[in-house]
């Protein structure tokens, strides 16, 4: 209950009229219904439906303040075949300061941040992590209406909870996206990514490819809904990982 309070107040702080009135800051919010909880690198966090819902509040110099949280519908933990309890981690939410902004007159673009994720037991510290990362992106215009944006993302985690304290990895993720603006109202987008997964969790390191299909319709000019497809699926050898597709359905808002 604290998680969605949580939540709940932060939102309507950052959506009084006060706040708006001030014209320093972006709000948006946005929520999407997904068939199940899969992470960037492929793991299953949570094998049935999930509700993600996340706050991002950007200030004009760049500095944003993100709260993302995840909620399962219900529990799917199960043991495996050693009478171990499988990963079932569909509840966390993740606080988030970062700044993005452009690199001079390079084109290129950088985003850095720190993140803690609240992971499992939400509001105790047995898997929660630290995680530093950076991003430099750059985007170029095909058409009027169509982009290609490429990015490689490095993140350095540092698990601070009870299970695999101190524990240490590095996750790098290169990705290119296209978009098109296919009509005044419809954006489209598709792209793959390869991740290296050095995780500090004591599970399997390899490769993971990834690829995602979204769908953007435009219902005013503050809000719109969305659809995703996602595919990740291990390139070496992993016990733990496997092919996982993942569909979506979201709403977001900008104030």
């Amino acid at each position: 209950m604290k998680k969605i309070i949580s939540i709940a107040v932060l939102a309507g702080l950052l959506s009084t009229p006060v706040a708006q009135a001030t014209d320093t800051v972006d709000i948006v919010i946005a929520t999407q219904l997904l068939s199940k909880y899969v992470g960037n690198a492929g793991a299953v966090f949570h094998a049935g439906a999930v509700q993600q819902t996340e706050i991002t509040a950007t200030l004009k110099s760049g500095i944003y303040f993100d709260i993302w949280h995840s909620m399962a519908w219900r529990d799917h933990s199960s043991q495996n075949e050693d009478g171990e309890e499988t990963m079932d981690y569909g509840n966390e939410i993740d606080w988030t300061i970062g700044w993005s902004g452009d690199l001079g007159e390079s084109g290129f673009t950088i985003d850095a941040g720190v993140s803690y994720f609240d992971c499992a037991n939400l509001w105790q510290t047995e898997f929660d992590t630290i995680n530093p990362y950076v991003t430099i992106g750059y985007s170029t215009e095909l058409t009027a209406e169509q982009k290609l944006s490429t990015s490689v993302k490095v993140e350095l985690p540092v698990v601070v909870g009870e299970n695999f304290a101190g524990n240490h990895g590095t996750y790098i993720t290169a990705g290119v996206e296209h978009t098109w603006q296919a009509s005044e109202k419809l954006s489209l987008s598709h792209g793959p990514s390869l991740i290296i997964d050095d995780n500090p969790y004591e599970m399997d390191k390899g490769l993971i490819g990834r690829y995602q299909v979204s769908a953007d319709y435009a219902l005013t000019e503050k809000v719109s809904l969305n659809a995703t497809v996602s595919a990740s699926s291990p390139l070496t050898s992993m016990s733990d990982r496997e092919t996982e597709i993942v569909s979506g359905v979201g709403l977001k808002i900008s104030f």
